[in-house]
């Protein structure tokens, strides 16, 4: 049973080094990644001895841990912002500091709390196992580790948390591999736990009143940048790509971290610029520390996750450095993936957004792609027709797939 075991293991991380050649295609290699690591989940459920356990750190003689323990999975931290925007390094920075544990890459939570009901034990281990093992799609791998004792641990925790808690699944899926990872001495000491998934901000006023005690960072960057690497990664996943789509999308990034913080205000919503974050990362993370009212500590410097040095998640191959922050804002590399129409579509649309946030879009020839509001409506028309066009196209193809 044991040769199974580091026979699945040998194999899984084949199939990892393979799939981060490839990465970020998700290709072949991915969906043999899958495969294996299905056959992992299923031997671990098989085989790990759930009747026996009853965790220490859930039934303490010390009354204290256990009100600190509820304490900490009431303040999350939830990072905010598009895709391509920054939320990654961002992320990676706040994972090494000892009052903070990150959940690993895009968690989800959101959709995650819609997903699952706590009975459904093998469905979210199942999905829980492939994410800690393959967090991101490239290095680290591992979120827990590879070891046999860890993720049996990992899976024994959460189903005693989802049987003898009233706590919700993804909590229960935090507090689990946050016991693995960290030291039980750790635990305590403990104050947030980090959530970041694109997109966090259309949902903040919902979390923040399910968790009153919650924060929020919104990352913000220069919005052809941003932009400019949506493309890049639908080019490399070959995926169609619509300037006047990701425009209309960050404009409402954009109004969002606006609205969010006049509503939640400054103490619990926090907008940062990418920029700022790349080019004075100290000053920037001091400033976050204060806002979350925790010690400053070097590790902010440093992109981790587990307490790994992590890679950078450019789109681009020359910026893919491990454990150092590149300062990639001031290169206008934009210029060399968008063309002249895409700059017309994406300048008409958030030029005030971007001069507001203090983008400077009038001294660096830009606003000469601006056009006038008529323009702008026509883009903004064209936008809601391509979207009801692709949902009456799905909604033909699902009907035809019921046919048949």
């Amino acid at each position: 049973m044991t040769n199974s075991y580091h026979r699945l293991i040998d194999e899984i991380n084949a199939a990892l080094n393979k799939r981060a050649a490839s990465y970020p295609l998700r290709d072949q290699s991915y969906a043999n990644l899958v495969e294996i690591i299905e056959q992992l989940s299923s031997f671990l459920l098989e085989n790990t001895r759930f009747d026996e356990f009853a965790p220490q750190f859930v039934l303490p003689d010390d009354v204290y841990f256990l009100n600190a323990l509820y304490s900490f999975s009431a303040h999350p931290i939830f990072i905010c912002g598009s895709m391509k925007s920054g939320t990654s390094l961002l992320t990676q920075l706040l994972d090494g500091h000892p009052a903070l544990f990150v959940m690993p890459s895009d968690s989800h939570y959101v959709n995650q709390k819609r997903k699952w009901q706590r009975e459904e034990f093998s469905e979210i281990a199942r999905y829980w196992l492939n994410r800690m093992i393959n967090p991101s799609g490239k290095e680290p791998f591992w979120f827990l580790g590879p070891e046999r004792a860890k993720l049996e641990s990992f899976l024994q925790i959460l189903r005693y948390l989802l049987r003898n808690t009233c706590l919700d699944v993804f909590v229960c899926v935090m507090l689990a591999s946050c016991s693995v990872s960290k030291d039980v001495n750790e635990l305590p000491r403990l104050q947030y736990w980090v959530e970041k998934t694109p997109g966090n901000e259309s949902a903040a006023l919902d979390l923040a009143n399910q968790y009153p005690r919650a924060k929020f960072i919104h990352i913000l960057r220069d919005p052809l940048e941003n932009i400019a690497s949506l493309k890049k990664l639908a080019a490399l996943r070959k995926n169609p790509f619509y300037a006047v789509n990701y425009a209309v999308a960050l404009k409402r990034s954009f109004h969002l971290a606006t609205e969010n913080q006049r509503v939640l205000g400054e103490s619990r919503y926090m907008v940062v610029r990418y920029e700022d974050l790349v080019s004075l990362p100290r000053q920037i993370m001091e400033d976050i520390t204060r806002f979350l009212g925790i010690a400053y500590n070097e590790s902010l410097l440093t992109p981790t996750e587990n307490d790994r040095l992590a890679g950078s998640n450019s789109m681009f191959a020359d910026r893919r450095v491990t454990g150092q922050i590149v300062n990639q804002s001031h290169d206008d590399r934009y210029k060399l993936i968008l063309d002249q129409r895409e700059l017309r579509e994406i300048v008409t649309i958030l030029y005030d957004d971007a001069v507001k946030r203090g983008y400077p879009w009038q001294s660096k020839n830009i606003v000469g792609y601006r056009k006038g509001w008529i323009y702008h409506l026509f883009l903004q028309g064209y936008r809601v027709w391509n979207a009801t066009r692709i949902r009456f196209l799905g909604a033909m193809r699902f009907i035809a797939h019921r046919k048949h």
